[in-house]
């Protein structure tokens, strides 16, 4: 929602917070549906998925990656890998304010985007909070 706000305000009225708030979770809700629904449909094509979170191509990058290729049936070089591992460690991190941290947040919890949104994180083995 915040990125969404910016590009509109590089071409026009930013619009209301809450309503592009909402807008944007509805818009995210309706394609994880889809894409679990393509999912369940198409049990013959999970080996074409590759599952990575956040947190842990966060934590470590090149085992996320490793296992990425590993799952292609593939080898990642060792010079990649030291490669990405040193730009892992040398990236820089914005620590700005971020306008998510704004108050007045989106309450999904009472939202109807929520059970979508909770059976992703159940599926995923993600928290819902």
């Amino acid at each position: 929602a915040d990125l969404t706000r910016v590009l509109r305000g590089l071409y026009g009225p930013r619009g209301d917070l809450e309503e592009t708030r909402s807008q944007q979770a509805r818009t995210l809700a309706e394609r994880t549906e889809r894409f679990l629904q393509f999912r369940d449909l198409h049990p013959e094509l999970a080996h074409r998925f590759i599952d990575v979170t956040y947190a842990g191509l966060v934590a470590d990058p090149v085992a996320a990656v490793r296992r990425i290729y590993e799952q292609l049936d593939t080898h990642l070089p060792e010079a990649v890998a030291e490669r990405m591992q040193r730009f892992a460690v040398n990236r820089s991190r914005y620590r700005g304010r971020r306008a998510s941290s704004e108050p007045g947040g989106l309450n999904l919890k009472s939202s109807a985007e929520a059970g979508v949104f909770d059976r992703y994180c159940s599926r995923f083995g993600l928290s819902s909070q």
